[in-house]
């Protein structure tokens, strides 16, 4: 889409199949996702929801997604600016799986404030090397996730991972709980 991209979903979304995804919405000047309704995908590499705004804000509210899959991820969101994801719940269930992940700006353009906010009821995850949240600015943009609990079950798996190139980031969880080898609850 040349303009922005308005996606609403009030009822449920379910697909199955490798490389699959729920719904995937690109706005060239910034993406909208929203609605009360349900993402379930399963399947490897399957995507949830794929969300990019480019060069306008990108904004993921949705009630809860699901996903079953090694390599599978819940919420994916993009954007050069500023990027949202409000969910209730993520659950994930594969090997090297991620809940949400949520990525704004570009390493080539320092000084952009491109903030990165991610709220969530609960995210879980089982299966080895798999990430419950994972949120990163790669310049001057403020990094924040506010979840009410994150779970996870695997080998090498992380609860939160949070970075910005160049400014502040703030986690707050509720309750976080690993399982595993080599697993951080939090990484920042």
């Amino acid at each position: 889409n040349a303009g922005a991209a308005v996606v609403a979903n009030n009822g449920s979304v379910t697909t199955s199949g490798d490389g699959s995804t729920g719904i995937v919405a690109q706005g060239y000047y910034g993406v909208a996702v929203s609605g009360p309704g349900s993402v379930s995908t399963s399947g490897a590499g399957a995507v949830g929801i794929d969300a990019n705004g480019f060069l306008g804000d990108a904004d993921v509210q949705m009630g809860s997604v699901t996903t079953v899959g090694d390599g599978a991820t819940g919420v994916l969101v993009e954007s050069v600016y500023n990027v949202l994801v409000d969910v209730g719940s993520v659950s994930t269930e594969g090997a090297g799986a991620t809940g949400v992940s949520a990525t704004s700006g570009l390493v080539a353009f320092p000084g952009l404030a491109a903030d990165v906010t991610i709220v969530a009821g609960s995210v879980s995850t089982v299966g080895d090397g798999a990430v419950g949240i994972l949120a990163l600015s790669a310049n001057d943009g403020i990094v924040s996730v506010d979840a009410g609990s994150v779970s996870t079950l695997g080998e090498g798996s992380v609860g939160v991972y949070a970075g910005s190139y160049y400014s502040d980031i703030s986690v707050t969880v509720g309750d976080v709980s690993t399982a595993g080898n080599n697993a951080p609850a939090v990484f920042a």
